[in-house]
């Protein structure tokens, strides 16, 4: 007598159901945690780049605490002048950062109020402002979505004289060590009050995202 050993309909079925429960409940976990890896990486190479090219301006330029910088420009009515502002942050651009890394172009961003836009060649891309400091916006993964401040945009700044804005040094997470970043508990606290601070928390922990990382990306 042959006995013929395989599964029955229902016992496949049941194994199929099986599985895509276990994918419903592990694949959400799996893409945020390649969302961490993929902004970590990112933030990462641009920081490094960013370093790099300040070095190397340095070395042409002299310290950064001694290149001229102006100040914010207002217009008659006491507002911010975005035309004029994006000058000064146009020739900062051009004097200091253009000469030291690879980019596919610069200019204006007439949607976000006339900053510098320079988009990188993994599509990434960053804002310049003429702020009290030089202000940098990263965009991690450039036009694809959040688009949101902590989620997948990220402050920096180039101080000169002025570093109190930084984490560290003169180019830094803009993040007050003073006063919004003296201790990780309190970078945490800042980025969730405020998603401009958020890049303060990721130096504090070498661009690693970790599970309390406050914001959802």
């Amino acid at each position: 007598m042959n006995i013929k050993n395989g599964f029955t309909l229902a016992e496949v079925l049941i194994t199929l159901g099986i599985i895509g429960i276990v994918a419903a409940l592990t694949m959400p976990s799996l893409i945020q945690n390649s969302k961490r890896q993929e902004t970590s990486a990112r933030l990462k190479k641009f920081y490094s780049t960013m370093s790099q090219a300040l070095i190397m301006a340095e070395l042409d330029n002299g310290p950064i605490k001694d290149w001229p910088k102006t100040e914010m420009i207002y217009n008659d009515e006491g507002e911010y002048d975005k035309e004029a502002n994006s000058n000064v942050a146009h020739n900062f651009f051009n004097n200091y950062l253009a000469p030291y890394f690879k980019y596919i172009s610069a200019k204006e961003d007439p949607d976000y109020n006339n900053y510098i836009k320079i988009i990188l060649q993994d599509g990434s891309y960053f804002h310049v402002r003429n702020g009290s400091c030089i202000d940098i916006t990263f965009d991690t993964n450039g036009n694809k979505r959040l688009n949101k401040l902590g989620s997948d945009k990220f402050v920096f700044v180039i101080c000169g004289k002025n570093i109190k804005a930084a984490v560290s040094g003169h180019f830094s997470a803009y993040c007050p060590k003073a006063t919004k970043c003296s201790s990780r508990a309190q970078a945490i606290q800042s980025c969730e009050e405020d998603a401009n601070y958020c890049a303060g928390i990721l130096q504090l922990d070498n661009w690693e995202i970790k599970n309390d990382y406050p914001r959802k990306l």
